[in-house]
């Protein structure tokens, strides 16, 4: 299970850096599809279900934030230069 939180991470932290937030929402809805679908086939119930793919959707979008932070910090500004 924790394979999924790394996964998900990951995916959160490369959409944070080089994408926006239609592709974070496009994620989001493709991670609960995924954890809905593969939690009611190995036979979980439906609050650990619906738990497990809340924590999954609010890593996904944390990572991303945190992607997002790095992408602003290591942005450079044009008018930067003109700051000597």
């Amino acid at each position: 299970m924790a394979w999924s939180f790394l996964a998900v991470g990951a995916v959160g932290m490369l959409i944070g850096v080089r994408l926006r937030v239609p592709a974070l929402i496009v994620a989001s809805l493709g991670t609960i599809m995924v954890s809905v679908t593969a939690m009611q086939c190995l036979g979980f119930s439906d609050q650990r279900t619906f738990l497990t793919t809340l924590y999954l959707v609010l890593t996904l979008q944390g990572t991303y934030l945190i992607g997002l932070l790095f992408a602003t910090l290591l942005h450079k500004s044009p008018f930067d230069r003109h700051r000597r």
